[in-house]
Formats: structure tokens, sequence, C-alpha cells
């Protein structure tokens, strides 16, 4: 099955720990999430400046975490895909890797800046 909605390239997926849901982090500046047994387009994520390089899903499913070439890593509702958190304080170059703790309670970024942060999710 190949999914659609897709313009640009992708440069990270990142897979609902069920296996339920799959999101795409795009070129486009968005995060295309979509139904895994199905292929529809559940949400579409937009508000980086941007490409989106990386993306990863927080172990209860309910939450996106986003890193892009705008600098900042992006907290989502997987469900709705509003932003609920933007976190631009601690890195100057793009984001290219996220990482949920195993509570979920925070996200790890990594930078071209040369550093790796760390952020409450709240």
């Amino acid at each position: 099955m190949r999914l659609q909605g897709l313009y640009k390239a992708v440069r990270s997926l990142a897979w609902a720990s069920d296996g339920s849901t799959l999101a795409a982090a795009c070129d486009d500046g968005h995060v295309h999430v979509y139904d895994a047994a199905g292929g529809q387009l559940i949400v579409d994520l937009a508000g980086h400046a941007g490409c989106v390089l990386a993306v990863s899903a927080s172990p209860d499913r309910t939450t996106l975490a986003t890193g892009g070439a705008d600098a900042t890593v992006r907290v989502w509702d997987a469900r709705t895909g509003a932003c609920a958190q933007k976190l631009s304080s601690e890195h100057t170059e793009a984001v290219w890797g996220v990482a949920f703790s195993p509570s979920g309670g925070f996200v790890a970024s990594a930078s071209d800046d040369k550093s790796l942060a760390l952020f409450a999710v709240s």
C-alpha cells in the first residue's frame, strides 16, 4: 500500500507503540499521521518554519515530538494536531533527532549545533 498526501521528501518515521498509526516528518514542513491499517491520513501537523527532520511518538501514543530545520522542537497532540509546546531556547541550528523518555515525561533532542537538550513535556 502506498500512502497518499506526500509531496516532498520524508526525513523520519515513527510508529505508535501499538502499531496503529505511522507519522512521517516531511520537507514540506508538515508531519503526516496515517492510520496504519487502511493508509488514510488522520491528521496533518503544521507549524515548523521549514523541513521537519525528526519525529518520535510518546509511549502512550497521545503525543508526538518533532524537530525541525528551524531549530525548534515541538510537542503535538497526536489526535487533534494541536501544537502543545514549542521549545526553541536550547538549539541554534537544525534539530535532527528527538526521542521520548520511557515514561513520556521528557523529550531529548539533538542538533547540528553539537548539542543535546532535555525538555519536560507538560
